[in-house]
């Protein structure tokens, strides 16, 4: 690099190039590694609710376990560029991608074990208001969420409940 005792010009944005890759490289394998621990930790708490029989709250938790990886996952697929273009197309070590889904799996389980086989129990009871619950009518059984929907739904209902207060 130097030139006569001096730093060439045209090397020092390269090497700044190098220095600020690698530097977002460790940020972001920081995050990565934050977005897989906040969703094994969300997943352990979904795993106690469930062992306490607070079905409700285990299936919110796994979900939200779910999208934290789903974000690492796309986190992940971010970092490829250039030469290291799917470089994590067979990433096995971690399987973000598949952990995600199988926590919408086990979400099913949840939601199976303790609404099914009708699923129309959580939705009367987080949905619904005190009147409509106790109204029975077959149209009430016939348009049921998926999963995921409903977990949206969830999400919704706990947002509101929080900028509420």
């Amino acid at each position: 690099f130097p030139i006569s005792g001096r730093m060439s010009i045209t090397r020092i944005p390269a090497i700044w190039n190098v220095r600020i890759r690698k530097g977002i490289c460790w940020i972001r394998g920081c995050i990565l590694h934050y977005h897989g621990y906040k969703g094994g930790t969300l997943f352990a708490r979904a795993c106690k609710e469930m062992f306490q029989k607070n079905y409700i709250r285990a299936f919110y938790l796994t979900g939200l376990a779910s999208e934290e990886f789903e974000t690492a996952n796309k986190l992940l697929r971010q970092s490829e560029y250039g030469v290291w273009k799917d470089i994590y197309a067979n990433e096995c070590f971690a399987d973000f991608k598949f952990t995600a889904y199988m926590l919408r799996n086990f979400m099913f389980y949840i939601r199976n074990l303790a609404d099914g086989p009708g699923f129309w129990n959580w939705p009367r009871e987080l949905f619904y208001n005190d009147a409509d619950r106790r109204v029975w009518l077959q149209m009430n059984h016939n348009n049921r969420d998926q999963d995921w929907v409903m977990y949206e739904k969830m999400k919704k209902l706990v947002e509101m409940l929080i900028f509420k207060l």
